[in-house]
């Protein structure tokens, strides 16, 4: 009987789902479910059969912690990539920059700059989906820290924090600015996450930052961290996150890792900064440059509100 009735809950919500399903069954290409699938086993078969301890420089390669967070970062970038699939271009460039933050916001970044080039009429909407797609990136920093490292999360939390609540503010100021715009939608391509591919070379830039952020702690102290999560964030501030949530209190305290990371977000903000520039125009690159330079002051001045230990 209970069999019967959770079968029959199974069947009522898939029917209640029917068209959502439908209208992602229509945007997901056969290549996206075979990079899915191939995923699929490399999580579940491959990923519990990797050994579990550290290897060469500094013990700090450790082949399942690896492929671990190569799932972990990929899974939510994969919730982001379906976001966008399932709703499609017309659902405004705000939206569109809302949710790809949860893929990539330096794809959105090039994507919506080219189109405030190409179509000046939507340029406000095209910098609001941009500043949506960077609030999200630090609110997915948040989330990383909470998987990796629970008890940093209070001391990442309040500079993030602080750069997503101004983020958000400034994104209500162009929101306001863009309702008069005709601004459509915009076709921002993306890879699929779960693609070999992009995994191994996440994989690959997780390891060369993990490495690199050992030896610069153990040869330069914390300076050496810093100055490789400023340098680690100007490409992808997800590997520097969870190089940083794996560091232990006797290695840097968690106001050290929350300092690191709004490095490595400000590294990331003026790359993006600077495509903006170069495709988006000057003008609106500035635009863009001053948000994101109010966004890492925010977050800077909040490390203050820490202790000297962290929290």
């Amino acid at each position: 009987l209970l069999l019967c009735a959770s079968l029959g809950v199974a069947v009522t919500a898939l029917l209640s789902f029917k068209d959502p399903l439908h209208a992602l069954a229509a945007r997901i290409s056969r290549d996206d479910l075979y990079a899915t699938t191939k995923f699929g086993i490399l999580a579940l078969v491959i990923l519990p059969l990797l050994p579990n301890k550290g290897y060469g420089p500094y013990q700090a390669l450790n082949p399942f912690h690896i492929g671990l967070f190569i799932v972990l970062t990929a899974g939510v970038s994969f919730v982001g990539y379906i976001a966008v699939r399932l709703l499609g271009p017309g659902r405004g460039l705000g939206v569109t920059g809302l949710v790809g933050g949860l893929v990539s916001s330096t794809a959105i970044t090039l994507s919506l700059s080219g189109r405030a080039k190409r179509d000046p009429a939507c340029r406000e909407a095209c910098a609001l989906g941009i500043v949506l797609a960077s609030t999200v990136m630090s609110l997915r920093v948040v989330g990383l820290v909470a998987v990796i490292n629970r008890p940093l999360v209070a001391a990442v939390a309040v500079p993030m924090g602080a750069m997503a609540l101004t983020g958000l503010a400034a994104a209500g100021l162009l929101y306001l600015r863009s309702r008069k715009e005709t601004q459509g939608g915009a076709e921002v391509r993306f890879s699929n996450p779960f693609e070999i591919a992009s995994a191994l070379k996440f994989g690959l830039v997780f390891t060369i930052v993990m490495v690199a952020s050992k030896f610069a702690s153990a040869t330069w102290g914390n300076k050496g961290t810093y100055l490789t999560a400023l340098l680690a964030g100007s490409t992808d501030v997800d590997a520097i996150t969870l190089t940083l949530s794996r560091m232990s209190s006797n290695e840097l305290v968690p106001r050290g890792v929350a300092m690191a990371i709004v490095l490595a977000c400000a590294s990331n903000q003026l790359v993006k900064a600077g495509m903006a520039c170069v495709v988006g125009g000057w003008a609106f690159g500035r635009r863009l440059g001053l948000t994101f330079l109010v966004m890492v002051v925010a977050a800077g001045a909040a490390l203050f509100f820490l202790p000297a230990g962290g929290l």
